[in-house]
């Protein structure tokens, strides 16, 4: 989960730590301490400057989150420190991704501290890639780690389409699934105003290709074209990032952060592939005045939301439900008076 188990308590200690850990003589680019400071008064109420704050030590961040200290933390069950510290970790890592290059000192600092608060994970592998400028071999990391929970993956078939065809077999239908593209096209059949007619009408407003014909998407790409529909999300890049932002706010499978993480840096900062163009893209989606408060907005309902829609959620078995019933089944609240309203999958 994405700032699922910080509190806006923990808010000075843990923004003095992205200081210490990533304002490393100075900030990269300008971006990064501006999202920050949205994010953190947005989702944790809390109102700094992160060009001026002082930073904090690694010891100060140990002794506010021990390792050995269990949290009281209704409605969930107790929490281990390590999540904080590892949520900590994450917001490095945000940094990174917002970074074209991401330079090796901001890599290294990162793994001084994620060294000695015990945390290491994929993510951290595919910002060393990027520093390296090893994007081909990030790209993989960064994909396989996204689908490697995927409950639509086929996993035995998916080795023998990376050796025919390369790392868009991750994504992207490269052999005719007839069976699959069937399963699509019925969509059509389901009511007017259900889940699974609303995904047929998006896809063909769009254009896009249904998973199984070449050309399209897979079927495990495809599962957040879903959450489009239930959150109203754009299909943009902002769009992309606002419904991967969600989408790791409701879900605890490492999996969901990384695609988030990973969804910004290829619209944002433009270094790791997209996965349909096959290239890098040109980034910046996130620079428009109202961009880092939409992020911090899906994050806030992603939260919200009771219903893991990353792990264990199969679209198909609601294809048939009102989106609208499903929306508040799923506790899926409404944008901020703030957030101001982007075209919707509707539109």
């Amino acid at each position: 989960m994405f700032c699922k188990y910080l509190q806006p308590q923990d808010a000075p200690i843990v923004a003095g730590a992205i200081v210490g850990a990533c304002r490393v003589d100075g900030w990269a680019n300008d971006f990064p301490p501006k999202f920050l400071s949205v994010i953190f008064k947005e989702l944790l109420n809390y109102d700094c400057d992160f060009l001026t704050l002082p930073p904090a030590t690694i010891l100060e961040v140990i002794d506010a989150f021990p390792a050995g200290e269990m949290l009281s933390f209704p409605p969930i069950c107790p929490v281990h420190n390590l999540k904080k510290r590892e949520e900590l970790i994450d917001l490095f890592i945000t940094v990174e991704m917002l970074c074209n290059p991401v330079p090796v000192e901001l890599v290294r600092s990162i793994d001084i501290w994620a060294d000695r608060l015990g945390i290491h994970n994929q993510r951290l592998v595919v910002g060393r890639d990027m520093a390296r400028n090893s994007i081909q071999r990030a790209h993989h990391e960064f994909w396989r780690n996204v689908m490697s929970s995927s409950d639509e993956l086929n996993a035995e078939q998916l080795p023998e389409l990376l050796s025919r065809h390369g790392t868009r077999a991750f994504g992207m239908t490269v052999e005719l699934d007839q069976a699959e593209l069937d399963r699509w096209e019925g969509l059509e059949n389901c009511p007017s105003g259900s889940l699974g007619r609303g995904l047929w009408e998006f896809y063909k407003k769009r254009g896009f290709v249904f998973p199984g014909a070449i050309g399209g998407v897979n079927h495990a790409l495809a599962h957040h074209d879903w959450l489009h529909l239930l959150t109203d999300f754009d299909t943009n890049g902002l769009g992309e990032i606002e419904v991967f932002a969600f989408a790791a706010a409701t879900s605890p499978s490492p999996a969901a952060t990384m695609a988030f993480l990973g969804h910004l840096s290829i619209f944002q900062a433009g270094v790791l592939i997209h996965v349909i163009k096959g290239q890098q893209y040109i980034g910046h989606d996130l620079e428009i005045p109202e961009g880092p408060v939409r992020v911090a907005d899906a994050i806030r309902r992603g939260k919200a939301c009771n219903r893991d829609l990353w792990i264990g959620f199969n679209p198909f078995d609601h294809a048939n439900e009102p989106i609208s019933d499903l929306k508040e089944r799923f506790n899926i609240v409404g944008r901020a008076p703030n957030n101001p309203r982007p075209a919707s999958p509707f539109d």
